[in-house]
């Protein structure tokens, strides 16, 4: 988990900024209940306290979970609503002046999926409000809780939501990528089908991080495929004390692996 990994005994709320010591901070996101809508109907609660459960860019969920309860076709709720999250962190983020985020993200193909479909249904949305009061009011007689959802607070600001959500899209398209695997078959592996995913989407991997380096003889073959992608490379040694239960130093030991990672991937 992330706090043993950290070595912290205080509790981190789920997609709330936790300041650590000076100049590192973490989030841990996770997804929050919520009744869906076919629940909702079932149990008889009222649509607007069903949308009342989404607050801000979470307001983009419900346009899924009403996909999936009506079309009965399956939608990705879990990711967008990881998504936005995501979202909402990176912009508490910029303006508390936090410059530098690091998101560790797996698996990697649904990165791929919610970047395409997030900045889609965005959009969607926007262009369905745009339509008017008259393809509301048809739409209400085949969908009445799409019909109502388009009257909501969140679909009346579509314009505004969808920018923002684009515009953050756009932002971890463009961000570095690294590769990270530790020296074994298979996840030297998958780091090409990952590779592949990334650059599908527009985004660009800078560089490879071996993690966990023990020095056995066999590592050196492993080792030696990362270096087909022909990227700048850095290798980071097992550091054993680490990987007790209990080490005082352990934020020490992750900032001496961390200026090692940056220190051979970006000053050459």
């Amino acid at each position: 988990s992330v706090k043993k990994t950290l070595g912290l005994e205080c509790d981190l709320e789920p997609n709330k900024i936790h300041p650590v010591e000076k100049n590192l901070w973490v989030v841990v996101i996770e997804n929050t209940d919520f009744i869906s809508i076919t629940d909702a109907k079932k149990e008889k609660i009222d649509f607007k306290k069903y949308l009342a459960q989404f607050e801000g860019h979470f307001g983009i969920v419900p346009s899924a979970d009403l996909a999936t309860d009506f079309l009965g076709i399956p939608t990705d709720v879990s990711t967008i609503q990881k998504m936005m999250a995501v979202v909402t962190v990176l912009i508490e983020a910029e303006a508390t002046g936090i410059t530098d985020v690091i998101i560790d993200v797996e698996p990697t193909a649904g990165l791929e999926r919610l970047l395409s479909n997030i900045a889609f249904m965005a959009k969607n949305i926007r262009a369905m409000k745009g339509r008017g009061v008259l393809f509301i009011a048809a739409l209400g007689k085949v969908w009445p809780e799409m019909a109502q959802y388009l009257k909501s607070e969140y679909a009346k600001s579509a314009d505004r939501y969808s920018e923002v959500v684009e515009a953050m899209v756009e932002t971890v398209k463009a961000a570095d990528f690294f590769l990270v695997a530790i020296p074994e078959a298979s996840p030297v592996g998958q780091t090409y089908e990952v590779r592949k995913i990334i650059e599908k989407f527009g985004g660009k991997v800078r560089g490879v991080v071996v993690n966990n380096v023990r020095g056995d003889t066999y590592e050196s073959q492993n080792i030696k495929r990362l270096g087909e992608h022909k990227l700048p490379m850095v290798q980071v040694p097992r550091r054993q004390e680490f990987h007790g239960d209990e080490h005082p130093d352990r934020l020490k030991i992750l900032a001496d692996m961390g200026r090692l990672v940056m220190n051979g991937l970006y000053e050459k």
